[in-house]
C-alpha cells in the first residue's frame, strides 16, 4: 500500500527542492566569480609587473649608466603568492620583488 502525502507535505518537499536547486545555482555562481577574481588577480600581476619592471629598469639605467642583468619579470611575478597579502600591499610586493632582481 502506497503512503499518501498531504498537500502540505508535498508543498514542503517542493519548497525544500527549490531551496536545494537555488543553493546549487548559487554554488555555480560562486565558483564562476572565484574563477573570475583569480583571472583578474593574474591580469593585475602581469600588467602591473610589466609596467613596474620597465620603470625600475629605466631608473636603474639612469642611476648606474648601464642596463641591468637580464631577468624574466614574469618568473619573478609568478613566484609571488599575492593571496597571503592584502590587496593594498600587492603593488609594493611586486615592486619589491622586481627591484631585488636588478643588478
Amino acid at each position: 500500500m502506497k503512503k499518501r502525502l498531504s498537500l502540505g507535505t508535498i508543498a514542503t518537499h517542493r519548497e525544500e527542492l527549490e531551496l536545494v536547486k537555488k543553493s546549487m545555482e548559487l554554488d555555480d555562481e560562486i565558483e564562476y566569480l572565484n574563477a573570475f577574481i583569480d583571472a583578474m588577480e593574474e591580469n593585475f600581476k602581469t600588467m602591473f609587473g610589466e609596467v613596474t619592471a620597465k620603470r625600475l629598469i629605466s631608473e636603474f639605467e639612469e642611476k648606474n649608466g648601464r642596463k641591468p642583468k637580464t631577468f624574466n619579470y614574469y618568473d619573478v611575478i609568478d613566484n609571488i603568492d599575492l593571496h597571503v597579502y592584502p590587496y593594498v600591499e600587492w603593488a609594493n610586493k611586486i615592486e619589491q620583488a622586481i627591484a631585488e632582481k636588478l643588478e
